[in-house]
């Protein structure tokens, strides 16, 4: 069981020797770990690489038996040589978190795919990616980080707008982290009741 809460990742990078990628710019887990990630920044993080093992900017969480979640956080500015420039996961739940802002180099092919997440996850519900996913149709295996919401669906949903967050600052408490502007779409756009409950209880990064 590993459970990460009120912490920074800023600045990390994977970068194996000779031909290999790496993978997870802050944090990889392979294993059957069974992870809860709450009020925690990811910034800036990269894993670089040009081929198809440079993935997950942030996070890879792979081989997962047991959900992993994710609650009350934010994933921005990392970046992936492959794809999932914030996350390379799957079998995982969001709630109250965003994600926005991530690159993905595809392997330097121009395809502009799968930028902010590699794997489609639950939505729990009050996320925001920006930006949203590619709407060209011909690359079929462009998602958006929350299943179950197409191209076409996506349109005009709170889910996928520009959250307007500061650059990292001290803002209070014991990390830096993104302050959202006073017009962004992320006030109150949180779940009050996943905000009370386990890992958080009402009390932010």
């Amino acid at each position: 069981i590993i459970t990460i809460t009120n912490s920074l990742f800023s600045n990390n990078f994977t970068d194996l020797p000779g031909t290999a990628d790496g993978s997870g710019g802050a944090i990889n887990f392979n294993q059957k770990a069974q992870v809860t990630i709450a009020n925690s920044t990811f910034d800036s993080n990269r894993a670089e690489g040009v081929s198809y093992g440079a993935n997950g900017g942030a996070l890879v969480i792979i081989n997962n038996t047991t959900q992993f979640q994710i609650i009350n956080s934010t994933i921005t500015d990392n970046f992936a040589g492959w794809a999932g420039g914030g996350i390379a996961a799957s079998n995982g739940i969001l709630r109250n978190t965003i994600i926005a802002y991530n690159t993905a180099d595809n392997g330097t092919n121009d395809w502009d795919i799968l930028q902010q997440c590699a794997g489609e996850l639950v939505d729990g519900g009050n996320n925001l990616q920006y930006p949203p996913r590619n709407s060209n149709p011909n690359y079929y295996n462009e998602i958006t980080c929350f299943a179950g919401k197409s191209a076409i669906a996506q349109m005009g949903l709170p889910d996928f707008q520009n959250p307007l967050l500061d650059s990292l600052a001290d803002n209070g408490g014991p990390t830096q982290t993104r302050s959202p502007q006073s017009n962004s779409p992320a006030i109150d756009y949180g779940n009050d009741t996943v905000c009370a409950g386990a890992y958080v209880n009402n009390v932010d990064q």
